[in-house]
């Protein structure tokens, strides 16, 4: 009967021999999990009894993690290991006879417990065999403490399973141990709620419900076990495909070929040995439950059960679901009004449509087509199909065009791919193709079918032909050839007739020349690309970005500004109240303001758009918003919300190839780790970064690298290494580098002056000059006049420069004003007045310190230290908290939730539960309530 049960049951058993060579070659990942259960258990060895339960489905790691934490924890403790098998749940005590080889040392003082170890289990009850087991334990732990593990419990004999309940009951201070693992709704408790019910019953229990890896963890499993590395896209995809199993993972990267696993037209395959367990598990079933299921699975998704019956055309419903319920191969709602209900698992779904023959999959979705919603009759409609079908085409092409306006790129794609394919005619199919391929790079930048790849390159030559094929020498990094093809389409297109594809064209050939740093070349393209208006909002909204950087390096932000203005319709002032369909303009405004040096500004627009993203209201995700948000709010001296959306910009690899964020992403998470003294981090963030660029060639890319390391050399106190960094942008001093003038011009003059080169600061200061408009100027020019001034000792122009400066408003720029309020502090005392200096450095150690700027909070506690004054005492154990344990405990102490931290960080809550309790223990605490106080104490808050 067990194996009966098995064999129904796919993807609750797996293949036992293929998951125990998974286990012994294929663990990765779960260092919150290993930690938190071997920090739980240990705490058995003061004499508190701990029961840990790990819960989770079949192939998900649960062996593999338990013998984890057994190697943890095998210097400290005894290991006993039993481990329990369907075919031995007859075996009364089988537990106990496992573990046989270590009771049977004290086999002359236990008789019944030895007995019971050789099979001798007649006439003896759980209780006495527990309260035995017991006295044996409390002796033996008193020596050294006992790990207790029982694998797989469900497979266990009730005997057992009463004596393992027992000992938890009467457990009181024995330094014991007991983990299990099991899987849901089986053996020890019978149900979900009675697993947890077990473990709250424990004086200390816990339950862990494993899930499937995390995309991290995943990314790990791939490398150990895939035959080649994947790309992240591919990693993401195989992710989604598996759930995060790594049974499923493992064996579907070994039967699939690269080829297959990076073909996005076609799904992932099912793994044999699912596909098989299934198609018995469906041969079992009556007509009308096979029925139900085949329809569920053309659905594809959660749908009412009359739904469901009316497209398998079932006459009575509950009936052909109940075997459907107890094989566990459909999950449903029966407490919701409709009853919704859909197939266990995508996997299992996947195997069900790909055993029914072509005839019965056409008949279904067109029974499903004219019952389901309107949105999802279009895929059942042409399932449908098994000709070519021009009218179905005609209204999948207005449908595309419709998706498109609307600026769901990727959708209108896929509507202009099954036009495509419908279509009756080769020219009517080629433009379709190429006008698909043309939206679904709009959207995501790369193009990775290859079956496309190839069908483009078989279209007949046009100018819409060359732009897509210009498009792809661009992913490869093929710059000159793809100049070559939109110069070719540009001369051979008319833009009254195709003026969509020579806005295109403009856009990306003036996109090349922002990238190689020749704006001037790239403006009028860009101008031309917006006059003539986009295919798609997602494209204007790439243009108008490209233009306003352009713009920016041409005239310099302030006139950018303005031009712009005439050209854009601005959003709202207040960019909360933009309506939703304008939210992409906050982006072109963020660019012009974050150049102009307006940090409030760019941050509130570049903040909204973000938040707009993460909340999925808009699905045009980019990395390169994260990063230029970081770059504001790291000038705004928001510091941890900086870090947080450089890491998330890191983790947005979508856009491989030269278009990837990678460079700017670690380039900008260098900075930050380096101002807070995290040597080590902020020259791995910087080397990736260099690593990256070099691979991109973009001189974009390149100067975010150059940024990084003038920071970095600033926060080690080296002016001579920031201007050997900066000096060539100053020569250079056009495009890029004219356009972020304000986030790094300030440090090369800081730098010569501070060299005594007064001749070339000069020259950088008439540089900064040319931008008296911007409010950062004023700041800027007060803080640097002053700075040459003392340093020539002229000290009456430069006290009356550093005061100018510091009665601007904060908000302008509060790292800069910091500084320069740090120079007008050491420049009173070094005339001898240390009472005036002493609130000055006060308010320059407190920014830094809660900013966690160690090298910087040092030099201005080091000057407290020269007058005599003394820094406010600051937790020492600060100090210790990693970069991502620092920005948790900041958000925890601000009143966010784990859940909302989690969202915030991109992160699981177990993530956020892990750090917080590291958090914990490195300052002390008991309490989350004390966080505030104690992070405002330690500075870092």
């Amino acid at each position: 009967m067990e194996n009966e049960v098995s064999e129904l049951n796919p993807l609750q058993d797996g293949n036992a021999d293929e998951e125990l060579r998974w286990r012994a070659q294929a663990f990765v990942g779960r260092s919150e999990e290993v930690q938190l259960l071997t920090n739980y258990a240990r705490k058995a060895q003061q004499g508190e009894p701990r029961l840990l339960v790990v819960e989770g489905e079949p192939g998900i790691g649960k062996t593999a993690l338990i013998r984890r934490v057994a190697e943890e924890m095998e210097g400290d403790f005894s290991l006993w290991w039993a481990a329990c098998d369907p075919a031995e749940k007859d075996i009364r005590f089988g537990v106990l006879q496992q573990w046989a080889r270590h009771i049977r040392v004290q086999a002359t003082e236990r008789p019944l417990l030895t007995g019971l170890t050789q099979g001798q289990t007649s006439g003896v009850s759980a209780v006495e065999a527990a309260g035995e087991l017991l006295l044996f334990l409390r002796e033996e732990a008193k020596r050294r403490p006992i790990l207790l593990v029982v694998d797989d419990l469900q497979w266990s004999d009730e005997a057992s399973l009463r004596v393992l309940r027992t000992l938890v009951r009467r457990w009181w201070h024995e330094r014991l141990v007991l983990l299990l693992s099991c899987r849901p709704g089986k053996g020890a408790a019978g149900t979900r709620d009675g697993t947890q019910r077990w473990v709250t019953q424990a004086k200390h229990g816990r339950l862990i419900q494993l899930g499937g890896l995390s995309l991290d963890d995943f990314t790990a499993l791939t490398r150990q076990v895939g035959q080649a590395e994947l790309e992240p896209w591919a990693v993401r995809r195989l992710h989604q495909h598996t759930d995060g199993s790594p049974l499923y993972a493992h064996s579907v990267l070994a039967e699939a070929s690269a080829e297959a696993l990076t073909d996005t037209s076609r799904r992932l395959p099912v793994p044999h040995s699912l596909a098989g367990a299934v198609e018995r598990q469906i041969q079992r079933l009556e007509p009308d439950s096979r029925k139900l299921l085949d329809a569920l699975a053309v659905l594809d998704k959660k749908v009412p059960l009359a739904l469901a019956a009316a497209v398998a055309n079932v006459a009575n419903p509950p009936a052909a679901l109940a075997p459907l319920l107890s094989a566990r191969l459909v999950k449903w709602w029966p407490d919701q009004p409709t009853t919704p209900l859909c197939i266990e698992h995508a996997l299992q779904s996947q195997a069900i449509y790909e055993a029914m023959s072509p005839q019965q999959r056409h008949a279904l979705h067109a029974a499903a087509a004219p019952l389901v919603d309107v949105t999802s009759s279009w895929v059942h409609k042409v399932a449908a199909v098994s000709r070519p079908d021009p009218d179905l085409a005609n209204e999948l092409e207005e449908e595309a065009n419709q998706q498109a306006a609307a600026g769901h790129s990727v959708r209108a794609a896929a509507f202009l791919l099954w036009a495509a394919e419908l279509s009756d005619a080769r020219t009517s199919r080629e433009k379709r193709l190429l006008t698909a391929i043309t939206h679904v790079l709009s959207a995501n930048y790369t193009l990775r079918d290859k079956a496309l790849h190839d069908a483009a390159r078989d279209c007949a030559p046009c100018p819409a032909r060359d732009y897509v094929l210009g498009r792809l020498a661009v992913a490869r990094s093929d710059f000159t050839e793809a100049e070559r093809l939109f110069t070719h389409a540009l001369a051979t297109s008319d833009p009254d007739l195709e003026p969509q594809t020579v806005a295109l064209c403009c856009t990306w050939l003036g996109t090349i020349h922002v990238w190689r740093d020749d704006v001037r070349k790239a403006l009028p393209l860009l101008e031309k690309a917006l006059q003539l208006g986009m295919p798609s909002s997602n494209s204007t909204d790439y243009a108008r970005s490209m233009y306003a950087l352009a713009c920016s390096g041409v005239y310099g932000a302030e006139r950018a500004l303005q031009e712009l203005t005439a050209q854009i319709p601005w959003p709202p002032q207040d960019p909360e109240q933009t309506a939703l369909s304008d939210t992409a303009l906050l982006r072109p405004r963020g660019i012009v303001s974050l150049c102009a040096g307006d940090y409030r500004k760019a941050s509130m627009d570049l903040t909204v758009l973000t938040g707009r993203q993460r909340n999925g209201l808009i699905a045009d995700v980019r990395a390169n918003d994260y990063i230029l948000l970081a770059k504001a709010q790291w000038l705004q001296g928001d510091w941890d919300a900086a870090m947080i959306n450089a890491e998330h910009a890191v983790t947005l690899d979508a856009n491989d190839g030269p278009l990837s964020r990678r460079a700017k992403g670690h380039a900008m998470a260098a900075v930050v780790t380096a101002g807070r003294g995290h040597w080590a981090l902020a020259h791995q963030h910087h080397q990736t970064s260099r690593d990256n660029a070099h691979k991109s060639a973009l001189y974009i890319d390149t100067w975010w690298t150059l940024w990084a390391d003038a920071w970095i050399s600033h926060a080690q106190g080296d002016p001579a290494a920031t201007a050997r960094t900066l000096l060539p942008m100053f020569h250079r001093n056009t495009g890029i580098s004219r356009a972020r003038m304000f986030s790094w011009l300030p440090l090369l003059a800081e730098a010569q002056i501070r060299l005594g080169d007064f001749d070339r600061a000069e020259d950088t200061l008439n540089e900064l000059r040319t931008h008296t408009a911007s409010p950062l100027y004023q700041l800027v020019s007060s803080w640097l006049t002053g700075l040459m001034a003392h340093s020539a000792h002229d000290h009456d122009t430069a006290q009356t420069a550093f005061e100018q400066g510091l009665v601007l408003p904060d908000l302008v720029a509060p790292l800069y004003q910091t500084m320069l309020r740090h120079d007008y502090a050491r420049m009173l005392l070094q005339l001898g007045r240390p009472k005036d200096a002493i609130p000055h450095l006060r308010t320059v150690d407190n920014f830094y310190t809660d900013l966690g700027a160690a090298p910087y909070a040092e030099r201005a506690a080091a000057d407290l230290d020269a007058c005599g004054a003394t820094c406010h005492q600051r937790n020492s154990l600060a100090i210790h908290l990693t970069e991502r344990e620092h920005t948790i405990a900041h958000l925890a102490a601000q009143g966010l939730t784990n859940g909302e931290i989690a969202g915030k960080l991109y992160v699981s809550t177990k993530t956020v539960e892990y750090h917080l309790s590291n958090v914990y223990t490195k300052l002390s605490l008991t309490s989350r309530r004390q966080l505030p106080a104690v992070l405002n104490e330690s500075g870092v808050s």
